[in-house]
This record gives structure tokens, sequence and C-alpha cells, in this order.
């Protein structure tokens, strides 16, 4: 059976859907077992989903070496969440709905863009150990405990503090899942490392410019947040750094190599002209040259 998708503006909208009193109206914290049907929701605000039984895309993101007591996942406003039910069995797990209203001006309204995993794919999810679900769940019985105590001018602070904890435990998990997943993740970063290797010995960075993530995420199934962060706990690199990384390594060989001009190496690899090649790869003529005599 196809899943309908609808489009929800307000948190108290997402509310009324899963029967649930709207507290606040900018944030709210949802059962899961309300949900009555199988179907898409695009949201107009952030939302965090704790599912204690997964399937489909959630459950095919799991790798032998994860956890298997919870999934999270993390969509930014305008993102597909699916809630997936079925007749034989009923979804379990909470729904964290909070819109960027919400934390205007805020702390946490600062460092939002810091976390990335909103912008991952379905198949990107957070698999949680039990103690990791035990710890989510009460910060989000922590929220629901504020939300029903009022709203009053100590709301805003309260919440967004448990926000925050909230995504710096979410933060720490998936660099713990990284960890997990070294071999799967040690095979990625070589397999991007030589397609980056490709696409500069083709003279692509002369030609085309810097490659953009996205052309290298997508062909391996990635988001291309999930492939920047991948490589930053890797290498300690952004997507933009690693690629300039491989150039100055490139760089480095042909001018000890003495096979081309430094002309012809600064054109072929991007560089405007040899005095900027020099000044990145700490090479001049006298340099070169001394190398290969």
């Amino acid at each position: 059976m196809e899943q309908k998708t609808t489009y929800i503006q307000t948190i108290h909208s997402c509310n009324r859907l899963f029967n649930e009193k709207t507290l606040h109206p900018l944030v709210s914290v949802i059962d899961l077992a309300n949900a009555h049907e199988r179907e898409r929701l695009r949201l107009d605000c952030y939302s965090v989903m704790l599912c204690e039984q997964t399937s489909g895309d959630l459950a095919s993101s799991r790798m032998e070496c994860d956890f298997a007591d919870g999934t999270m996942l993390f969509r930014a406003p305008d993102k597909m969440v699916p809630i997936e039910t079925s007749t034989h069995s009923n979804l379990s797990g909470r729904l964290l709905v909070f819109h960027p209203d919400l934390f205007c001006g805020t702390k946490l309204g600062k460092k939002i863009h810091e976390y990335t995993f909103f912008k991952y794919k379905l198949t990107e999810a957070l698999h949680l150990s039990q103690p990791e679900r035990v710890r989510i769940l009460a910060i989000f019985d922590g929220i629901k405990a504020e939300l029903e105590w009022g709203v009053d001018c100590f709301s805003q602070s309260i919440i967004c503090n448990k926000l925050e904890l909230l995504l710096t435990y979410c933060s720490r998990y998936y660099i713990r899942q990284m960890v997990l997943r070294r071999d799967s993740i040690d095979k990625t970063v070589e397999k991007v490392t030589e397609n980056i290797d490709a696409y500069i010995m083709q003279g692509r960075l002369a030609t085309d410019g810097k490659p953009c993530t996205c052309k290298f995420a997508a062909p391996l199934g990635l988001s291309s947040a999930y492939l920047n962060d991948m490589l930053q706990h890797e290498t300690g690199l952004s997507f933009d750094a690693f690629v300039e990384s491989r150039r100055l390594r490139m760089a480095r060989q042909q001018l000890t190599s003495g096979v081309k001009t430094d002309a012809d190496i600064a054109a072929w690899l991007g560089y405007a002209n040899t005095a900027l090649m020099y000044s990145l790869t700490s090479f001049n003529e006298s340099t070169r040259r001394f190398s290969y005599k």
C-alpha cells in the first residue's frame, strides 16, 4: 500500500494528528503509539524520532556492528518523516518536534547548524544501545515534564537547554557509531579518495573547478552531510580540505618528478599560476631543480 504524504505547518496540527494535547505552540513530545495509519509527514519544523521497532529504510540502515535497542532519525524543516505502522505491529517510540522560532535568539539558535545529522538520509539513522536509549528517553521525559509545567518566562531557556543536551548526546552517539563501523568507513574513505584522485588526474579541477560534496556522495548512496562528517572523523579534514590535500599531494609528486613544466602542472591542477602553487606546496624553482638532480 502506497504511503500518503501529509504536509503539516504547525505544532498544533501535528499534535491533532496524533491525538496529543498542545502544551506549547512551538514544541511537542508525541507518543508514536498513537499513530493510527502508515503515512509520511512533511513538517515545517525540526523533528527527532526515536523508534523502538523499525522497518523499511530505517531497518535496512542498521549494520551488523550496530546496536539494536532503538533507532533515531533527525529531520530538518520540510523534510519527510516516515511514520511506519502495519496491521501486525504497532509503532513504538517518541517524536519530538520543535519550530525554529523556539530557539530564535538563543545559544541553540547560533549552533543548530553544527548538528549536521539533521541533513542525513533515512538510511543514515542512529542506532542506540540500551543505556543510550534510556538516556534519550529520560531527556524526552524531561522536556515533556517542562511542557506540562506550563509556559512562562523561563520556558524557552529550560527547553532549549534540554534540546541542546539531547543533540549533544546524539552527536556523541553518532561518533560512537562511526567508531564501531570503522571497517566499513575505512573502505568508503578509500573509495572516495580513489574517486577524488581520479577527478584530479583527469584535469577536471582546471576544467570543472572544485567539486561539490554531492558529486562523490551520491554515487555511494550517501548524503553530502554524512560524507563530510565521515571524512572529518577519519581524517580531521572537511571534504573541501580533503580535496585540497589530495591536490597538494599530487602537486608535490609532479614537481619532484621533473616530467612536466611547473606551468603545465599548475594549469593541470587548476592553480591560477605557479606562484600560488609554490606558496601552497612550499616549493620553488630552486628546490624543484635540487630535488631531481
